[in-house]
């Protein structure tokens, strides 16, 4: 099948059921995402879809940004719509290439929320796939990590897609140079300062003892089954034996997670640390955490407190800000989004009222609102002040469950 024919297969299988009422591209110069870039534009043209693309400028060489700017030429001669982000402030001098990949997404996270783009597609391939598998294995990942790169994943609501991890690198230049297009070589790709580059230089070696890119994605693919497998095991252990709190807790009988296998135990402790605290800990951490079970701990920002009959997960209160909220302003805190009628102070109710049938370490996490005169409001307590002058809402931020 040639190349263009089997990206166009990827559309019509991953495209539609996202219904993007617009399409986006991320583009960098390279052979890979102009490939993509031209091809996706064809696909979304045909099938009357609004489509742009978007280039991030790390600023990482003092020839970045005329090479955005050349990008944004190319574009707008091949009648594509084209938006130039640019990475500010202070570089960093460690860990260059996980520093620039989260200003990378996080620039075009924003970039899509502001301009309501639902779905953005990125250029990794099969060669990246491969690639990101065997630096995770040199990490000792899990099964999470080995997993390597999904096909769709969200990021605050957007779908970033990834139609061509059944595609080479070859297959994109090729596709370039029969069309006799352009595209930029970044001098970084080359540079033996990167993992990735001196893990490429090893590859042909690799091959030839049948570690083949095909062959690193084929078990990919079978990894990603069983996770899912898995994935969908602690959704519903969490769902059907689990009671998480609107103040913001959980609370897991002994006896079912008793029976869970240690595999799982792992899972549902990172998930529901993840919806208390918006993070999990690392893998190692869960790992060390379930070895000395049960026990009382802190861990990634949460509170685990054993009871009788079973154990709590709760924010860790001296992990938790105090932040000032002005009247009528939507403001995310500690997981949580919160509106209020004044201005007034948020922060762990800590020890400023006492309830019976909550244990003392977790009614401290409550959310509670403070003025000049001490405590206003807990909202999960039903407490008010007497004659109090504040109204609002908060709620705990939406979880993108099964996504």
């Amino acid at each position: 099948m040639s190349f263009p024919s089997k990206l166009n297969q990827a559309f019509d299988r991953l495209l539609p059921p996202l219904d993007p009422s617009r399409l986006a591209v991320a583009v960098s110069g390279g052979a890979d995402s102009l490939a993509l870039t031209y091809l996706a534009a064809a696909w979304a043209k045909q099938h009357h879809i609004s489509f742009c693309a978007v280039t991030v400028d790390h600023g990482l060489r003092p020839e970045s940004q005329k090479e955005a700017q050349t990008v944004h030429d190319w574009l707008l001669q091949a009648g594509i719509d084209h938006t130039i982000l640019t990475w500010t402030g202070t570089k960093p001098q460690t860990r260059i290439e996980e520093k620039a990949r989260e200003a990378r997404y996080a620039l075009l996270t924003n970039w899509c929320c502001q301009e309501k783009v639902p779905v953005l597609l990125l250029a990794h391939h099969a060669d990246d796939q491969a690639e990101t598998f065997f630096l995770r294995l040199a990490r000792q990942s899990g099964l999470d990590g080995l997993c390597a790169m999904p096909e769709v994943l969200y990021r605050r609501d957007i779908a970033f897609v990834r139609p061509m991890l059944t595609c080479h690198h070859q297959e994109c230049a090729t596709y370039l140079k029969e069309k006799q297009l352009p595209w930029i070589e970044d001098p970084m790709n080359l540079s033996p300062l990167y993992e990735r580059v001196r893990l490429r230089a090893i590859q042909p070696v690799l091959a030839k003892a049948g570690l083949t890119a095909e062959a690193v994605c084929g078990s990919v693919q079978r990894l990603q089954r069983v996770r899912a497998c898995l994935e969908q095991l602690t959704r519903t252990f969490i769902e059907t034996q689990v009671t998480r709190a609107p103040a913001g807790y959980a609370f897991v009988p002994h006896s079912s997670f008793a029976s869970l296998p240690d595999e799982l135990k792992i899972r549902v402790l990172a998930a529901l640390m993840a919806w208390v605290k918006g993070r999990s800990p690392r893998l190692a951490q869960l790992e060390e955490l379930l070895s000395d079970w049960p026990v009382k701990t802190t861990l990634g920002g949460c509170r685990i407190v054993p009871s009788k009959k079973g154990f709590y997960i709760s924010k860790e209160v001296s992990k938790m800000e105090v932040v000032t909220l002005e009247a009528q302003q939507e403001t995310e805190w500690e997981n949580y989004v919160v509106t209020v009628s004044r201005r007034v102070q948020l922060g762990p109710l800590k020890n400023a009222l006492k309830v019976d049938g909550i244990p003392a370490a977790i009614r401290a996490s409550f959310p509670a609102f403070f003025d000049e005169k001490g405590l206003l409001w807990v909202p999960h307590l039903e407490y008010k002040r007497k004659k109090a002058d504040i109204k609002g809402q908060i709620r705990l931020k939406e979880q993108n469950d099964g996504k």
